[in-house]
């Protein structure tokens, strides 16, 4: 039983009550003609509020036992002071009465509302002309409690207005269904279908349903009336007032509706809504293969962890840690060096930025590799809660790129650099013996021209290994150098070399001595490279050791690599001059004892070379001295 169907039992039982006590007071004892004493007895048994006023004066000139108790003795007081608290009367019931003169039949039964203020309580007063013997007729009133009843039915009412005031005023079309047909109707049901309440009412729910929903509807109000089926939400197309077909979702529940068993129906148009999931369904299923096709990596991150992320993003995950990625906090994935940048990003993110752009900074992927990305970071709502979405653009191949790009432009600037400077020298050398050979060819001079035709040799010379050097260095620096290592014999590498530069070191009269202290002598090398790396240390051994020194070619094995030294007695290095040598941007070079000229390009070729063949080029020197280039090669496989 619902709470509105108890307050109207509970009211109906009130008032049966109260007529049954009217009709035996009324009836069982007013009947006769008796005298006030009889009254007396019969009255202070009962427990309800009796009183005798008189007609025309309205004193009270008797009360029973329960009225005095409550009241004290209130006989020769009016009336309307006892039970109005008025001053001045009379009450409404006493001052119509006094301007009646016949009112027997016409008052003879007369109920009126009382709210007693100051004991907040409601009685119903019921009031009829009696004839006491030697008193005459006077009036009997008799005061029913009625708070109890008088409350419910005024907070039944109040919950009816509050009822009907809901019903009228939300956007659900409400209506109740018996036969059919309709019973009852808001006034949203009103608004949907355009009619108001006089053309519904009554009126078949058939006739606002589309064809192929007719049947299903009226099978469907009698399955749940039946209690056929538990299901209460159902889905429908209805005509609306314009004539168009509109989706609509229904909520049902069993009802008494004025005695009968009823259906009512909540009515819902979600006719815009299943529009409105239709263009999300098309926009869910274009952004997810959006994201999960993206060659850029997404990820969603939420409360602290990596909820989501796409395919592009595992290819730098492991399979075996497709788990464990839930577990990464994105902020381990920054490398410390842009770490900075990304926090500043996210703050301006959380202070209302729609989204924030960093292009180059420095990452870890989940395999530990430092990669260069731009990424993309914007605040969203993931599962009703508060996430970032993180776009990865990995630019490594990019940044490398360009970093080739800015060393094959500095390579080149290099390049024509040493060209338009220290190559022109060695043929402005040629050109000029050339002239005056020209000259003592005429003045037959023979002693003249062996001496330029050795300066013209010297110079082709060293035009030859700068030109050299710079092909090696510019070949190296541009990657297209052919890297061939294979097993080399060092005792035939370094006697070619040597045998290369013997006639050189006799012209400066310098010592040049091979040594080694084990007949294993074969390295993994490459043998073009391994050429190279020994003319330029021996061509510089060479250039800066003055006349009648001495230069030694020494070969020592370790245990997995032969160290060679080239070791001499020329002039030495600063020793703030000495970390600049193998540097290819300082270009450090100085004149040789001769005055020979360099490019610097020769120690920077060389350890290219070694570091490329997974060996190691350092230096011993002490200025006035000599000094002692040494570099490893690897034993042979």
């Amino acid at each position: 039983m619902t709470e509105k169907e108890k307050y109207i039992n509970e009211i109906n039982r009130l008032k049966a009550e109260n007529r049954d006590l009217r009709k035996k007071i009324t009836q069982e004892y007013i009947a006769e003609y008796k005298d006030i004493t009889d009254y007396g007895a019969i009255y202070d048994k009962l427990d309800t509020l009796v009183f005798l006023t008189d007609k025309d004066t309205f004193e009270i000139i008797y009360a029973n036992q329960k009225t005095k108790s409550k009241y004290g003795n209130i006989e020769g007081k009016k009336c309307w002071e006892v039970f109005e608290n008025k001053i001045e009367g009379p009450c409404d019931f006493c001052d119509y009465a006094k301007r009646k003169d016949d009112f027997g039949k016409k008052f003879n039964d007369l109920n009126r509302e009382f709210f007693n203020k100051d004991e907040n309580k409601w009685f119903l007063i019921h009031d009829v002309l009696v004839d006491i013997k030697n008193l005459g007729l006077k009036r009997l009133s008799i005061a029913y409690d009625i708070d109890k009843q008088k409350r419910l039915q005024l907070e039944n009412t109040e919950r009816t207005q509050n009822i009907h005031h809901i019903f009228n005023n939300v956007s659900e079309a409400i209506f109740v269904v018996r036969e059919n047909k309709f019973k009852f109707i808001n006034k949203a049901t009103e608004n949907f279908f355009g009619l108001s309440s006089d053309k519904l009412l009554d009126k078949p729910v058939k006739d606002f349903l589309s064809s192929p929903f007719k049947e299903r509807f009226f099978s469907t109000i009698n399955k749940i009336l039946n209690s056929e089926i538990k299901q209460k939400r159902f889905y429908f197309k209805v005509i609306d007032a314009a004539g168009n077909l509109r989706d609509v979702r229904i909520n049902t529940e069993i009802v008494t509706w004025k005695g009968e068993k009823s259906i009512l129906v909540v009515m819902q148009d979600i006719t815009k809504e299943r529009q409105v999931r239709k263009k999300l369904k098309e926009s869910e299923k274009f952004y997810k293969i959006l994201f999960e096709y993206s060659p850029m990596p997404i990820l969603i991150y939420s409360e602290g962890k990596i909820v989501l992320f796409n395919n592009a993003l595992k290819k730098y995950i492991k399979e075996a840690e497709f788990n464990y990625i839930e577990k990464v906090l994105l902020e381990e994935l920054v490398h410390p060096d842009s770490k900075e940048i990304v926090n500043e990003a996210v703050k301006k993110i959380e202070n209302g930025t729609d989204f924030i752009l960093i292009d180059n900074i420095k990452v870890f992927n989940f395999k530990k590799d430092t990669l260069n990305v731009s990424i993309v970071i914007s605040a969203i709502s993931y599962k009703s809660k508060p996430a970032y979405i993180v776009i990865i653009n990995d630019i490594t191949d990019r940044i490398k790129a360009e970093e080739e790009l800015k060393k094959t432009i500095s390579v080149k600037d290099k390049f024509f650099s040493i060209i338009a400077h220290d190559l022109r020298n060695p043929f402005n050398q040629i050109m000029g013996f050339s002239e005056l050979l020209k000259e003592d060819i005429a003045n037959n001079d023979l002693n003249r021209i062996k001496r330029l035709t050795e300066y013209i040799y010297l110079s082709a010379e060293n035009g030859y290994k700068l030109l050299e050097n710079l092909l090696h260095w510019a070949k190296s620096q541009t990657g297209s150098v052919a890297f061939c290592p294979e097993n080399i014999n060092l005792t035939e590498v370094i006697s070619e070399a040597i045998s290369f530069y013997k006639i050189n070191a006799e012209r400066k009269n310098i010592n040049l001595t091979f040594k080694k202290n084990s007949d294993n002598d074969c390295v993994f090398f490459d043998k073009e490279m391994f050429k190279t790396i020994l003319r330029n240390l021996l061509s510089n051994a060479l250039k800066y050791t003055s006349k009648g020194g001495y230069i030694e070619i020494t070969v020592y094995e370790k245990k997995d690599c032969f160290q060679i030294n080239v070791s001499d007695t020329g002039t030495g290095i600063p020793e703030e001059q000495k970390n600049k040598i193998f540097d290819e941007s300082e270009m450090f070079t100085t004149a040789g004892t001769d005055n020979e000229k360099g490019s610097g390009l020769g120690l920077a070729v060389c350890k290219e070379f070694v570091e490329k063949n997974n060996g190691k080029i350092f230096l011993e020197t002490e200025y006035g001295k000599g000094s002692t280039f040494s570099f490893t090669a690897k034993k042979c496989l």
